[in-house]
Formats: C-alpha cells, structure tokens, sequence
C-alpha cells in the first residue's frame, strides 16, 4: 500500500526526536536542562509523534516504523560514540557508555510505541461501540421483521381459513343445486314415461 510523501514527515521528525535522546542525561530524575524536563519533552513529544503515526500508517506498519527507527538511531549512534563520542558529550568509548545511549533511545522508543497503542485501542474501542450499535439495530431489525412476518403468517391463516370456509361453502351450494337437478330431472322422465304409456294404451285400442 502506497502512503502520501507528506506522511513520512512524521517518520522524520520522529527519527529527530530519537536522536536527540542521545543528548539527554542519563538520570532522569535531575533538574538541570537536559534532566527531567527534556525526557519529559522527549516523552510528549514520542508519544504524540506514536499517536500520528498509528493514526497515518496503521497498527502494524506503525510499528515496524518504530522498530525501525529505533535500529537504525541506535545504529548510527553506536558509530558516532565508537568514532567521536564528544558529539555527545562523552568522554571516551565503553560498553557501558554505548548501552546507556542504546537504552536512552529504546525509552523514547516505548513512549512512541505506547502512544501507537493507545491510539489504537481508542480507535478499536470506537469500532467495537459502532459494532455494537449496528448489531442492536440489525437485532431490532431482526425483532421487527419476526414480529411483522408472525402477523402476516396470522393474516394469511385467517385468509386461508376464510377461503376455505367459502369454498365448503360454495362446494355444498353446488351439491344442493346437482340434487335438485337430479329431482327435477326424475320428475320430468316419470312425467314423459307416464306420458309415452298413455299413449301406447291408446294406440291399442
């Protein structure tokens, strides 16, 4: 899936906020310029670029980016403090000196990753309300077509019924017109019959 240009501009101010984690102290806890109040910066700042790039990129692509970007910083900054660590204020190269920089990043890295969470689980939140909703009004839905198809099976019932009931009833008016016709048919043969015998007694004599 192919992303508009403008919104790897959020990536990169990201990658800025991560490598000036580098010039952040390690005790977090102090009160000069670059203690507690820029990780606290670097925190808000991580979290709200996290939130940017989950709402931009997604859940999943949000933190491959993330990932990334955290590889890569502590990379170039492993480099950067292998080759001249006074860019950071350091004053030689150790182990201990490269772990604490890697750490520094991985914390702002948490931050950013948190703030993609927590966009995520608000926007899932939002889905699973308007899931909800809709499955209440396609139930409603449901309860209403029930309800309606009970009446018309009713209607049709009583319907059925009353067709029946004419039916038997026309079937009986038939049954007593076919009687009468059969009366009224004996009634003429009987009357030809005592007709033709008169007439053959009155040939004979």
């Amino acid at each position: 899936m192919k992303y508009p240009f403008y919104y790897w501009i959020a990536v990169l101010f990201y990658l800025c906020v991560l490598a000036l984690s580098n010039f952040a102290l390690t005790e977090i806890l102090s009160f000069y310029p670059m203690g507690l109040g820029t990780w606290f910066l670097l925190f808000l700042f991580a979290f709200s670029l996290g939130v940017l790039i989950s709402f931009l990129f997604g859940m999943k692509f949000s933190l491959w980016i993330i990932g990334i970007s955290w590889f890569a910083i502590s990379f170039f900054s492993f480099i950067i403090i292998a080759v001249k660590p006074a860019v950071f204020y350091l004053n030689s190269f150790s182990g201990s000196t490269a772990l604490a920089q890697i750490m520094k990043i991985a914390l702002t890295t948490f931050f950013t990753a948190f703030g993609a969470v927590v966009y995520y689980s608000y926007r899932l939140s939002k889905d699973i309300i308007k899931s909800t909703e809709k499955i209440r009004f396609y139930e409603k839905n449901i309860i209403d077509a029930k309800q309606e198809a009970e009446l018309l099976k009713r209607e049709a019932m009583v319907n059925a019924n009353e067709m029946v009931f004419d039916a038997k009833k026309k079937v009986q008016e038939l049954e007593k017109i076919k009687r009468e016709l059969e009366v009224r048919i004996r009634e003429f043969l009987q009357t030809e019959l005592a007709v033709l015998e008169k007439h053959e007694e009155n040939l004979k004599e």
